[in-house]
């Protein structure tokens, strides 16, 4: 089975650790946000991380395609039922996707802002009107480290 994207991205490593879980082997192909590539595009049409493929795994044996890691875990699930990683119990199948949901909406709609933030945008590389690099701000501003943050009081990088 093949899963596209980005292993920076917590889909694509949900994905790939549940495959892990279940013992079902899996091959990450690297996909940057962007990618045309029709592999890709048959996987995952609106071009999110992750895009699937199970090759040969088609009604007509052809390959079946999937996005979206919840979607995706789900297939996993019934397609190898054993070990057992979503509870069969009602109520606590519900808390486990509920969870899930959790973890992919609420979860990383503010915990993905402070990563990309505080994480992807730095170093920023500073350059003047004619292109040359005049040097790089590694860290946020101190503006930045003193502002409220929702969860400890005060966002802190360190």
């Amino acid at each position: 089975m093949i899963v596209y994207g980005s292993s920076l991205s917590p889909f694509v490593r949900k994905v790939l650790a549940y495959g892990a879980e279940k013992r079902i082997e899996m091959e990450l192909r690297p996909t940057r946000p962007g990618d045309r590539s029709p592999d890709f595009i048959e996987a995952s049409p609106f071009g999110k991380m992750p895009g699937f493929r199970h090759p040969g795994g088609g009604e007509d044996g052809g390959d079946f395609c999937l996005s979206g890691s919840s979607g995706i875990i789900r297939y996993l699930e019934a397609l190898q039922p054993e070990p057992n990683l979503i509870p069969a119990e009602a109520r606590a199948r519900g808390r486990a996707i509920w969870f899930d949901e959790f973890g992919d909406t609420i979860l990383m709609g503010c915990g993905g802002r402070m990563f990309f933030t505080a994480s992807l945008l730095f170093p920023i590389v500073i350059l003047d009107a004619d292109g040359n690099r005049l040097g790089t701000l590694d860290t946020p501003p101190p503006s930045w480290r003193q502002a409220r943050h929702p969860l400890k009081g005060e966002f802190s990088p360190e």
